[in-house]
């Protein structure tokens, strides 16, 4: 008994004198269950949040011949700006309007930021189509110059986060060309050289294709919408990325929510003529 004693006395010592080398290379650890899952989230892959969103600028011919498109585009804004996702705040830019007898000069300076960038403002900006006025030339460069100088400048940017990625896109609205002198396509290309970050989308109202080069240069998309109704509406659709059909479905569900059923007021003595349909709002 003794002797076995002295034996693992002197085995222990063994062990103190000279650890294992596994141990010495540190591989065996101890974790509490809290400390197990501190060490699982500094495993994890980095999570990097971004803040992706695209700042949408609404560029609105209002020169005199635009008179009737306005009412259509209100009333196809007012269904498709409802329908467009957080990740896409909207401002709204008008050129041209009514110049109250001010001179040329004055007239191809007509632009005005009607309302800034911001999610949900389609009050704002149905209201402040619904207010402006229609009347003089259609100064359409210096409105893009004005979009992307001012507009898209840092200090009106949403939401300035560093880590924040911001695509920029102009939807411009016009029946006609550039009648104060401005070249709209040279500047694009000009500005297009030096930097990637805004694309235009141009809605062409009547049968000209002089400004595809915007949407050509810019990565964007040219709609010509000649007096179709439906390719107007189809190209706001495509333009805020709806779902293709968006106004239609919207449409139609308004029209049926809206219906009421009216009873005919006839004479009891005369009988019904056949095939009668009642027709109305």
């Amino acid at each position: 008994m003794k002797k076995a004693l002295i034996l693992l006395l002197a085995i222990f010592s063994t062990t103190l004198a000279f650890p294992l080398p596994e141990a010495q290379a540190g591989e065996f650890k101890v974790y509490s269950p809290r400390a197990y899952r501190q060490l699982q989230k500094l495993q994890e892959p980095i999570k990097v949040r971004t803040n992706s969103y695209t700042q949408t600028q609404l560029l609105v011919d209002y020169s005199g011949s635009m008179k009737n498109w306005i009412k259509v585009a209100i009333e196809t804004l007012e269904i498709v700006l409802p329908n467009v996702t957080r990740k896409n705040i909207v401002g709204l830019r008008t050129f041209g309007g009514r110049n109250n007898g001010g001179n040329y000069q004055t007239a191809c300076q007509m632009s005005n930021l009607v309302t800034g960038f911001s999610r949900r403002n389609d009050e704002a900006i149905l209201t402040g189509l619904k207010d402006s006025r229609v009347g003089g030339l259609t100064p359409i460069e210096f409105a893009l110059h004005k979009t992307v100088d001012e507009d898209f400048a840092p200090a009106n940017i949403f939401d300035k986060k560093e880590d924040a990625k911001k695509s920029k896109k102009i939807i411009l609205v016009t029946d006609g060309h550039d009648t104060c002198g401005g070249d709209p396509c040279a500047y694009i290309r000009e500005l297009m050289s030096e930097r990637n970050d805004i694309s235009i989308d141009v809605i062409q109202l009547g049968s000209g294709t002089h400004l595809a080069c915007l949407a050509e240069e810019s990565g964007g998309t040219f709609y010509q919408v000649n007096n179709n109704r439906e390719i107007f509406e189809m190209a706001f659709e495509q333009s805020f990325e709806l779902p293709e059909g968006s106004i239609q479905i919207s449409k139609t569900i308004e029209n049926e929510s809206t219906y009421k059923e009216k009873t005919p007021h006839y004479n009891q003595d005369k009988p019904l003529a056949r095939k009668y349909k009642y027709v109305g709002n």
